[in-house]
């Protein structure tokens, strides 16, 4: 089995809702494989969750976003979090690991 056709094993695996145990009893492929190939992939996904981030455009702004909006998360998905300048750092860490 080589990643690729893994990639298209596993997206099945997710649309038929099977615990991983019954589709591969289902498919004849061993557990052991399975989980292996699952493990080989994540570890191959890049470590970094973060993108570069830029400021967005606002034509004329009510506050100034130094003040008020100074940090942006933009996870790989596309989504994007403002992060004020007074957040609690516990916190931050909390929701960056809820997100991630």
């Amino acid at each position: 089995m080589d990643i690729s056709t893994f990639e298209k094993l596993q997206v099945k695996q997710r649309k038929s809702e099977l615990t991983q145990k019954d589709f591969c009893k289902q498919e004849g492929v061993k557990p052991a494989v399975f989980s292996y190939w699952r493990k080989k992939l994540k570890s191959a996904e890049p470590k970094n969750p973060f993108v570069e981030i830029r400021k967005p455009k606002m034509e004329e702004p009510d506050l100034p976003l130094e003040k008020h909006l100074p940090f942006e998360y933009q996870a790989i998905s596309g989504s994007r979090l403002f992060i004020p300048q007074n957040f609690n750092e516990s916190s931050l860490k909390k929701l960056l690991k809820l997100v991630g």
